[in-house]
């Protein structure tokens, strides 16, 4: 999981391959994220809050839109599953 700088967004990975994205203001689910092929481990908010990074056991990192939900980029991990201590370094 993770929390914006101004407090209002939670995302969070899932077994589910999918990041769900929540407005903490209101409680509801502001978007489901689709693109990973397998579990997703780890999960960044960047400091202006605008973009999240997604890492999961397909061996890719996800770079999204927290405006609009879209995949920005994925960035290939070739050879080694993603977890929260190699996305926060």
């Amino acid at each position: 999981m993770a929390l914006s700088p101004d407090g209002r967004t939670l995302a969070s990975g899932s077994s589910d391959h999918t990041v769900k994205v929540w407005d903490l203001q209101t409680g509801e689910l502001r978007y489901t994220l689709s693109g990973h092929s397998d579990p997703v481990n780890a999960i960044a908010i960047s400091p202006s809050g605008q973009t999240a990074a997604s890492g999961g056991e397909d061996q890719t990192i996800k770079l999204w839109d927290l405006q609009t939900g879209e995949l920005r980029r994925t960035l290939s991990e070739k050879g080694s599953d993603v977890y929260a201590d190699r996305l926060c370094q």
